[in-house]
């Protein structure tokens, strides 16, 4: 959700004048940065660690989408491979 404030919001002009002072804000505050560009929400900058931490929940949610998939199938109809099988499958 959106919730532009003075701390959270800068402008394309200030990613020109002070770009390193964007950084700055970026890694210092605890949320996003929104850019605007004629008046119009345009961009969002996150910290790294914040970024890392959407990408693990975006994966995770998928691996439980594929989880809850796997689970309606019916398991005697998959051609499960045996050990042996498997490595030579993927070149061990």
């Amino acid at each position: 959700m959106l919730i532009p404030t003075l701390s959270n919001t800068k402008t394309i002009s200030d990613m020109r004048l002070d770009p390193i002072g964007l950084l700055r804000a970026v890694e210092n505050n605890s949320g996003p940065q929104y850019i605007f560009y004629r008046a119009m929400p345009k961009a969002v900058l996150l910290n790294i660690a914040e970024f890392q931490k959407l990408v693990e929940l975006a994966e995770d949610y998928q691996d439980s989408l594929k989880a809850k998939k796997f689970e309606k199938l019916d398991k005697k109809k998959i051609k499960w491979l045996t050990q042996k099988e498997f490595e030579k499958a993927v070149g061990l």
